[in-house]
């Protein structure tokens, strides 16, 4: 049974999040327009003053811009993955630190769209269409192995007690409901939903990157935070065995990011040009803008943007298609191979791109473009960041054994 039908089952009228249908075509809504021109104007600002983008947040929610991927009939507004993939590309374009911290949101809105008994996931849509935004806390800084987790779901009674301590809790703090992993009295991992102003839940700001600074990536704490039944999943939502493991999804979106940082890396390559008033006195002409040196680092820019968005476009399909292949019955295991080779390609790429642009920008714009108020360091600093966390050479080697000597692909492929 679909979450549409286990939702709609009582056939009311349910109303789209936000109060108001946003198609696809999202780049002619008003409001969604003004949410993003008003979201890229400040992103320097907050970067500069370490502004974490709350009221963006809960502005993104209160449009309904975090259901985009619910069906209609549940309240949400129907879009296709690649149609989510590509507001994300607009969404990193305007605040790369936003776009990265939702991730976490949408990941999680996968795992309940194809979860594999949909009304165990009723809920937890409903919570979504309501406007409700999910952060994760699953990485641990004492890890010895990745995907080891200290942090404990204990019986108490009729119920259960978290204890434990998150490194990496991108979103959390932002979320309304928290995406929790911990370790079962039977050594296995389990998956919490949970709300994030629980007693006993502490977020703190504190991830010293120096880049995706506002990702609210920082700490979480669980000091004997009581956990109910039926706010434990069932599967391990990391190995994917019952339905579609979403890393593939994970890491497409986050190249779609990098590429959206790109994109803004144009753009500011463009504005930054024709504000320029001085030069040098062997410079090719004496105004900037009609200085053909400077205008073929436009040219570069605008050529690297194109690219790294016409690259993540391409990947979305294939990763999509995993989700089909699983309410189709068919073999979601081989789409996955598909997707995360594609995903896998992305990446490598994009990350080249992301990395030359955000040094060629400064060609464009001499020493001034280095002035802390223009904050323009943030990208290539925010692109670096991105794609450390998955360094490319694992990730290569990986794609290299796979055409090589036909090597699965990990299932864990993020």
């Amino acid at each position: 049974m679909s979450i549409a039908s286990t939702i709609s089952r009582d056939h009311r009228v349910v109303q789209p999040a936000g109060g108001r249908l946003i198609s696809p075509d999202f780049e002619t809504h008003p409001d969604v327009v003004q949410f993003l021109e008003h979201l890229r104007a400040g992103a320097a600002e907050r970067e500069r003053t370490r502004t974490l983008p709350k009221a963006g947040a809960r502005a993104l929610a209160d449009l309904g811009l975090g259901a985009v991927r619910v069906p209609k009939a549940c309240g949400g507004h129907g879009w296709r993955l690649e149609d989510l993939l590509r507001f994300i590309y607009t969404l990193g374009f305007a605040d790369a630190n936003l776009a990265h911290a939702l991730r976490n949101h949408y990941l999680n809105v996968e795992h309940f769209l194809h979860a594999a008994d949909a009304s165990e996931t009723e809920t937890k849509v409903r919570q979504i269409v309501e406007g409700a935004l999910i952060g994760g806390a699953n990485s641990e800084r004492n890890e010895t192995q990745m995907g080891a987790i200290g942090t404990t779901i204990l019986p108490d009674g009729d119920r259960y007690v978290l204890n434990g301590r998150k490194f990496y809790s991108t979103g959390a703090i932002f979320a309304d409901y928290l995406a929790v992993s911990a370790t079962s009295i039977e050594g296995k991992r389990r998956w919490l939903h949970i709300p994030a102003d629980r007693e006993g839940i502490t977020l703190v700001d504190d991830w010293d990157g120096f880049g995706q600074r506002l990702t609210g990536s920082g700490t979480t704490s669980f000091e004997n935070v009581v956990v109910y039944p039926d706010e434990i999943s069932a599967e391990d939502l990391s190995t994917g065995d019952m339905s579609p493991k979403q890393s593939a999804f994970a890491q497409l979106y986050m190249t779609t990011v990098a590429a959206g940082i790109v994109g803004d890396i144009a753009q500011d390559g463009v504005d930054l040009l024709r504000a320029r008033k001085r030069t040098y006195q062997h410079a090719s002409a004496q105004v900037p803008q009609e200085d053909p040196l400077l205008l073929e680092q436009i040219g570069y820019l605008s050529s690297y943007a194109y690219a790294a968005k016409a690259i993540v476009t391409a990947a979305a399909p294939s990763v999509a298609r995993v989700g089909h292949v699983f309410h189709d019955g068919g073999d979601f295991h081989a789409a996955y191979q598909i997707g995360a080779l594609e995903a896998g390609h992305a990446k490598l790429a994009v990350d080249e791109i992301a990395f030359k642009a955000g040094a060629l920008l400064f060609d464009v714009g001499g020493a001034s473009a280095t002035s802390t108020s223009l904050g323009l360091d943030r990208h290539w600093r925010n692109a670096r960041t991105i794609a450390s966390h998955n360094p490319r050479v694992f990730k290569a080697r990986s794609i290299g054994d796979h055409l090589v000597n036909a090597a699965a692909l990990p299932k864990f492929f993020f």
